[in-house]
């Protein structure tokens, strides 16, 4: 049991840290009792930032954290998840500005270092975002999110085959790691390797059975291959785990053309928008659908309805 008021305090930090991490919300609810006690302690005022931004309240977020700055000495965790605040809030320049000087102040931050390259290349700064990426991977311990996101950097230049090594290496470390199954997967798909890639949205899709995105794209190896029945299913599953899905919409829509079920093409728009008649983006693909096969009629009285 610690007796001195800073250790006490500490601990407490690091209650309220964990905290953050499990329940934001009531996270905030017992920074707030620390403050009314201790007074806006830059600590508290940091960790109220990064509870703000889990409960997608960018703006709140970036006050507090700068207010930490401004009343304590510079801290590269601070800046760091400024930054990453910044960059939810779509302000990207002051979202470089404060992975940078997280940088400065400890040169070998390898979170900051990751961030700074995901930003860049989002970016499609891609020489940078290497570079970024590369410092990050050789001071890292734990390497496959890296590994993974150097994947997505060739993978976005269609470098291929350096993005399937990545990934590859980025199994070998953590064999049932989402991300990178997911985006080897894709790899091969990308490369005419539908077969290969079936493999790895398999593995993928058993781990992270809610994400819809990898429902999707298996469905479209599965599609390239011809094998219809398959892809019908992955795309329903997609639309069911993200019913606003415009992409997963029209994808299933283009096979039911391609086998000739045309009276079939907006029964899955229909069946969601029964349900949920405010999304505009579906309205407006049914509609652009319905124009695409000259149902003018139909496309008419739809544009009256959204």
């Amino acid at each position: 049991m610690a007796t001195d008021p800073r250790e006490r305090f500490q601990q407490i930090l690091v209650q309220l840290s964990a905290l953050v991490r499990s329940d934001p919300p009531a996270a905030l609810g017992q920074i707030q009792k620390v403050m009314s006690q201790v007074g806006p302690e830059p600590n508290l005022l940091h960790l109220a930032g990064l509870a703000h931004g889990r409960v997608e309240e960018p703006t709140r977020a970036i006050e507090l954290m700068q207010q930490s700055l401004q009343s304590h000495p510079p801290q590269p965790e601070v800046h760091n998840n400024l930054g990453k605040a910044f960059e939810r809030a779509q302000q990207l320049e002051e979202a470089e500005y404060h992975y940078r000087q997280a940088l400065s102040l400890r040169e070998n931050f390898v979170q900051a270092q990751h961030n700074l390259g995901l930003l860049l290349l989002s970016q499609q700064r891609f020489d940078e975002a290497e570079a970024e990426l590369l410092h990050a991977l050789a001071g890292a311990s734990r390497k496959v999110s890296l590994l993974t996101s150097l994947g997505n950097l060739y993978r976005e230049q269609e470098h291929y085959d350096q993005a399937i090594d990545y990934y590859l290496q980025a199994l070998a470390e953590d064999g049932n790691y989402v991300n990178a199954l997911h985006n080897l997967g894709l790899s091969y798909k990308l490369t005419e390797r539908p077969q290969q890639a079936i493999g790895y949205y398999q593995r993928a899709q058993r781990l992270a059975p809610n994400l819809a995105e990898i429902d999707l794209n298996y469905g479209n190896a599965e599609f390239e291959l011809g094998h219809y029945q398959q892809a019908e299913r992955c795309y329903l599953n997609a639309i069911a785990k993200e019913p606003a899905s415009v992409l997963a919409h029209e994808t299933l829509a283009e096979l039911l053309w391609q086998l000739d079920q045309k009276d079939r093409l907006t029964e899955s728009y229909d069946r969601v928008l029964r349900d949920q008649p405010a999304l505009m983006p579906l309205h407006l693909s049914r509609i652009k659908l319905l124009l695409n096969c000259e149902q003018f009629d139909a496309a008419r009285e739809a544009l009256m309805v959204a």
